[in-house]
């Protein structure tokens, strides 16, 4: 069988989606068709399960650098978390807003930068003409957003 491809149920199985659970559904080996999963699948799923709990670790183990840390400390913590945060996800820079509810701004107050990438400059707003659903997004939904370049 080709990679990437499957076979499908045979048709006395009522569901055409996915294989039972061959713990509970042992007539499904006995007489009738079962689907060999393609194992690219299954590494896919373990992966992205890792992934994530490597990213759960990465914000406890965030989250636990702040608790009764110095006040002189947060801004270079925050850095540090940003830059962990930018090699994660690996990509080019990485920032924390801050969201100003009277005036409506959102300046940049920490930002880091991968090797060969122009650091964003702190203290700006991002402009609302090139990204005018930001503002949206980070204030009203307090969401994480995403910037392309």
């Amino acid at each position: 069988m080709p990679k990437g491809s499957s076979r499908n149920w045979s048709d006395n199985h009522k569901s055409h989606d996915r294989p039972p659970d061959l713990s509970t559904h042992a007539e499904a080996i006995g007489g009738g068709g079962f689907e060999r999963t393609d194992m690219t699948e299954r590494e896919h799923a373990e992966q992205t399960s890792e992934d994530r709990l490597r990213f759960e670790r990465l914000l406890s183990d965030l989250s636990a650098r702040f608790v009764n840390m110095p006040p002189e400390r947060v801004d270079s913590e925050i850095d540090c978390g940003l830059r962990q945060i930018l090699e994660f996800f690996q990509v080019d820079r990485a920032g924390l807003l801050r969201s100003l509810t009277a005036t409506s701004a959102y300046p940049i107050i920490h930002g880091v930068h991968g090797d060969d990438v122009p650091p964003v400059p702190i203290g700006v707003e991002p402009p609302r003409s090139i990204y005018p659903w930001a503002p949206e997004k980070l204030m009203e939904r307090h969401e994480v957003v995403s910037f392309s370049s």
